[in-house]
């Protein structure tokens, strides 16, 4: 039983429907971002407060786990073994102010660990068989090999169903012919990317979108925490005992050429030398993310995280304008947020996530807000990048709960209370009734202000 606006046990709930808000993303082909405005503005009395749960949502699996600005960029660089790129027999580019220099983004869509996989495998080795990189994407413009160093190495990588990580390793295009110019250097630029590393600064909306975190590199587990540029080493012998891969990180300089010792000097992870031809055969020559082992007994580190496709698409946030006292975020560092709804997305793209009045009830907000007339809607993936629906519209509803507002008293001091005794036994034992009465009316009201 509920009485108007007093004693409630009823619910308002509102239904928010994306096409019917006034978009204000940047581009209109997002639904992800948009205000609508109440014209029944839910009004709280004084005596209430307002309590609001999440009590359904649908959005449709339509977006993609690698998004253009998110998560589809890839830098790399190519030097010689030692870690120039000197003219002679080290790599050299046809621009020679500049190492040969490979940018390009996945195109958007929803890849697995092995697709994404073969699709890295396949740009990069066609820069270096046709030594040509495409137009687009290039900071500094098309950075081509010279001929000498076509069609020679090739990056080779294997997914690890047991561990789910990817195994990393320089080889040749054809073993039968081994070439004479010292080998090759390839970097990985996470750190020192020029359009989609951490640290540019030049395009302000490409910050830190390589892929880097969904292929293994996740800050937290690569070099302790650090974030450095990845890089891998290869020097062909005709002898497969004297062969040499080694593996290590560092930050690229940034100046051109690259003249310094930067590849020995940067910190070395693992090398794999004196394998025999039956080790090279089994692929003893990868690296998996382990260090060189040390200590007794034998101990190594392994630097590479689990190969995560969706890194940043595994739960969805839900934002609201109302929603600004009621949640902690630790991600802007444990200040309050706008989040109303974390959602966690487990249906494969082309089904539809769900939320349903059972599971959005379970957590209720307590709102500062005494009358609600718009409300901005965002929906967001982990790092606070709007969702792509690639234009279909989703909804959601809220339940908002009027409750009578809680009374926080301040507990009386012991001796008040027996002071107080020993005033009520005095005004019983003289008599003096109309001051007990106003006594003990005055102690009720204390005790219930609301009745």
């Amino acid at each position: 039983m509920s009485n108007i606006e007093t004693n409630t046990d009823a619910s308002r709930i509102l239904f928010i429907d994306s096409k019917d808000g006034e978009n204000t993303a940047l581009s209109n082909q997002l639904t992800t971002k948009y205000k609508v405005k109440l014209q029944d503005p839910i009004v709280v009395p004084s005596h209430h407060t307002l309590l609001l749960s999440l009590h359904r949502l649908n959005v449709p699996r339509t977006f993609y786990n690698f998004q253009h600005a998110r998560n589809c960029g890839l830098e790399v660089i190519f030097l010689s073994f030692d870690g120039t790129n000197s003219t002679g027999s080290g790599w050299a580019s046809t621009n020679l102010s500049r190492p040969p220099y490979l940018s390009f983004e996945l195109d958007e869509g929803n890849y697995d660990a092995v697709s994404l996989m073969n699709r890295i495998t396949t740009r990069i080795n066609d820069y270096l068989t046709t030594g040509e990189a495409p137009t687009e994407r290039q900071p500094h413009g098309t950075i081509s090999l010279s001929v000498a160093q076509k069609n020679k190495y090739k990056l080779s990588m294997n997914y690890n169903r047991n561990t789910l990580k990817y195994e990393w390793a320089m080889d040749l295009v054809d073993e039968s012919v081994v070439p004479t110019d010292g080998g090759i250097m390839m970097v990985f630029r996470w750190k020192t990317g020029e359009l989609y590393g951490s640290e540019q600064t030049t395009y302000s909306d490409y910050q830190d979108t390589s892929i880097r975190q969904e292929v293994g590199f996740i800050s937290n587990k690569w070099i302790d925490g650090a974030i450095f540029d990845f890089w891998l080493r290869y020097s062909p012998n005709a002898t497969a005992t004297s062969r040499l891969w080694s593996y290590g990180y560092g930050t690229l300089p940034s100046t051109y050429p690259i003249t310094a010792d930067w590849g020995l000097a940067s910190g070395e992870l693992r090398e794999k030398t004196n394998l025999s031809q039956t080790q090279i055969d089994n692929d003893r020559y990868y690296f998996r993310g382990n260090d060189t082992p040390s200590g007794t007994p034998l101990s190594n580190n392994n630097y590479l995280s689990a190969v995560d496709v969706s890194y940043h698409t595994q739960n969805l946030y839900l934002h609201t304008s109302i929603t600004q006292h009621s949640v902690l975020d630790t991600r802007i560092g444990g200040r309050f947020s706008d989040i109303l709804a974390r959602i966690p997305v487990d249906v494969d793209s082309g089904g539809e996530i769900v939320v349903s009045p059972s599971d959005g009830s379970v957590h209720k907000l307590i709102l500062k807000v005494r009358e609600i007339t718009e409300i901005e809607v965002r929906l967001t993936d982990l790092n606070d990048k709007l969702i792509d629906t690639n234009g279909l519209d989703w909804t959601f509803s809220l339940e908002f709960d009027f409750i009578v507002q809680p009374q926080v008293g301040v507990k009386k001091d012991k001796r008040e209370t027996i002071e107080e005794k020993k005033y009520e036994y005095f005004l019983k034992k003289t008599g003096k009734l109309e001051e007990l009465k106003r006594f003990q009316e005055q102690r009720n009201h204390e005790k219930l202000p609301n009745v």
